[in-house]
């Protein structure tokens, strides 16, 4: 987490290092290893959503190079170990803006990661990904992503969700920080966090809008999907206001209303 870049990145080979041990003697580790692990890999995460491109570049080699590169870890942990981290990894490096030694130095990375794959594939066989958790798609302006947003994103994920935060271009109420700048903050916010992926950006998604809603579903197929709004955007954005409701309730009150009940909200 610091902004001292010698540091960071020698801490980041540290941690690689310690990771590479692990995977290396993953039978005489102590019980509480995958914790560990589990740990290493939230600030390896950390470390590529970094905002100095050289900690980003070092983060992606340590892991590419280093992890999955190493022919002394047995095919078969790194396989396991891809499986838990890839999206989260490959997601997190399609979010960096750099210069062209960034984009060739990913390049060269994935091209580790690559390799491991093909490797993989062949000796072992196709990867079998556990079955999709459902979606809570959250969006909002997140001006900053703060300590209470993540809170609020933790208590979901211990719910059993994948979350993906979607950031709004602009605000109707108030004058924000520019969308990157929020998007790169909320980013470094949730990068240690697994299950939680940032929406992508040329996908927008108005959930007042049926034919977006429609639109999200289908990026999804075979998940469940629940939306997240706070409880001010639903009380006074009209948009979701449904007149033909006792009351002229809006849409998402009646639906929050009926669970908090304990009815069953119809379609």
């Amino acid at each position: 987490c610091s902004d001292n870049v010698q540091a960071a990145c020698a801490a980041l080979a540290a941690f690689g290092a310690l990771l590479v041990r692990l995977e290396m003697n993953e039978e005489e580790v102590k019980p509480d290893s995958s914790r560990l692990r589990v740990h290493i890999v939230g600030v390896m995460m950390a470390g590529l959503a970094h905002f100095e491109p050289e900690v980003h570049r070092t983060a992606l080699m340590i892991f590419c190079r280093d992890v999955f590169g190493e022919q002394r870890i047995r095919l078969a942990r790194r396989c396991s170990l891809f499986k838990k981290v890839c999206k989260k990894l490959l997601t997190v490096v399609s979010e960096q803006r750099g210069s062209e030694i960034t984009f060739f130095n990913t390049a060269a990375m994935l091209n580790h990661l690559y390799r491991m794959i093909i490797e993989c594939e062949v000796d072992i066989g196709p990867f079998a990904f556990p079955f999709p958790k459902a979606v809570a798609f959250f969006p909002g302006t997140f001006d900053p992503f703060s300590n209470g947003h993540k809170q609020i994103v933790t208590e979901i994920l211990n719910r059993g969700f994948e979350v993906y935060l979607a950031i709004d271009e602009f605000s109707w109420s108030k004058r924000t920080q520019p969308k990157l700048l929020r998007r790169q903050i909320a980013l470094m916010s949730v990068a240690d966090s697994a299950d939680v992926f940032l929406f992508p950006d040329d996908i927008p998604i108005n959930i007042a809008n049926p034919d977006d809603l429609s639109r999200l579903k289908s990026l999804f197929p075979g998940n469940e999907i629940y939306l997240v709004a706070g409880s001010d955007v639903i009380e006074n954005a009209s948009a979701y206001a449904d007149p033909d409701l006792p009351g002229g309730a809006g849409y998402f009150n009646h639906i929050l209303f009926k669970r908090s009940s304990g009815e069953t909200p119809s379609d």
